[in-house]
């Protein structure tokens, strides 16, 4: 599906118009200014995640660079700070591969992670493009 194929069938599903979910949403999510008050906590970390939570591995090339990237982008905008970090969406191995961590590595991201549990060792150097976590 499309992006605007995926937002009919979202809103379809939930018997929504396009403006109750954006409203549905506005009442769950961070504004931008408790994302920068978790922010400038010392045990924070902010990663950019795409702009619209698809599974990477089914956008074409470009597609899933424009969601990595302007992810990036509009999180250093807003905290004014240089976003080294990433998780993949859904994160699971049929998400992102090969394909999905070298767009990440392009975007100069230090650690990316998956979500898939598995222990980090001296030896994931090699995977910092994708590495394991467990899911909470």
């Amino acid at each position: 599906m499309t992006y605007a194929e995926r937002k009919i069938a979202v809103n379809d599903f939930f018997k929504l118009s396009e403006d109750e979910v954006k409203h549905q949403v506005q009442n769950i999510a961070l504004t931008w200014e408790e994302l920068k008050q978790l922010y400038s906590e010392p045990i924070v970390n902010i990663v950019a995640y795409t702009v619209n939570h698809l599974s990477l591995a089914h956008l074409t090339y470009e597609e899933a660079s424009t969601e990595i990237i302007e992810s990036k982008r509009e999180l250093e905008y807003i905290l004014l700070q240089n976003i080294y970090r990433f998780a993949y969406p859904y994160g699971g191995l049929d998400d992102a591969a090969d394909r999905e961590w070298k767009i990440a590595e392009q975007f100069q991201f230090k650690t990316v992670v998956m979500n898939h549990p598995g222990n980090l060792f001296k030896t994931n150097n090699c995977t910092m493009m994708h590495l394991p976590r467990y899911p909470m």
